[in-house]
C-alpha cells in the first residue's frame, strides 16, 4: 500500500485542515525513514485502520464538527460556568481557612495562634484580591 492510499484511509472523515497537517508529518517522516511514497508504507506506519481510529479519538470528524457548531455556545457557556465554581470553591476554601485560623486563636487564647492568624490574614485575603 502506497502513501497515498494509506494517508486517504488515515484521515477519512477528518476535517481537511487536519488531514493535511497529518498528511504533512506522515511524508516527512517517510522521507526521514528513506522511503517513497511509492513504496509499501504499511510496515513502517502500522495498518491505516488503527491509525484513523485513534485519529478520531484525537480530532472530531466533519459530521461531529458540524453537529457543534450550533452548540458551541452553549459549550462555552458551560465551561465558563464551571469555571466560575471552581473558582468559588477556591474562595470558600481559603475564606474557611482564615476564619479556622482566627477561630482557633480565639478558642485557645494562644498569642501564638493569634499571631499565624494576624500574618495569614493578609496573605489569604491578598490571594482572593483578583477573584
Amino acid at each position: 500500500m502506497n502513501a497515498e492510499h494509506w494517508l486517504r484511509i488515515a484521515t477519512a472523515n477528518l476535517p481537511e485542515p487536519v488531514a493535511q497537517r497529518i498528511a504533512q508529518e506522515t511524508r516527512e517522516h517517510l522521507a526521514d525513514a528513506g522511503l517513497s511514497s511509492a513504496a509499501n508504507v504499511e510496515p513502517v506506519l502500522g495498518a491505516p485502520e488503527d491509525t484513523a481510529k485513534e485519529m478520531r479519538r484525537l480530532y472530531l470528524t466533519e459530521k461531529e464538527l458540524k453537529a457543534l457548531g450550533n452548540d458551541r455556545f452553549f459549550l462555552f457557556f458551560a465551561v465558563f460556568i464551571g469555571f466560575g465554581a471552581c473558582c468559588a470553591l477556591i474562595s470558600a476554601f481559603y475564606a474557611s481557612s482564615a476564619l479556622y485560623y482566627h477561630l482557633s486563636a480565639v478558642a485557645h487564647g494562644s498569642t501564638i495562634s493569634k499571631t499565624w492568624a494576624e500574618q495569614l490574614s493578609p496573605i489569604i485575603s491578598g490571594s482572593l484580591s483578583f477573584w
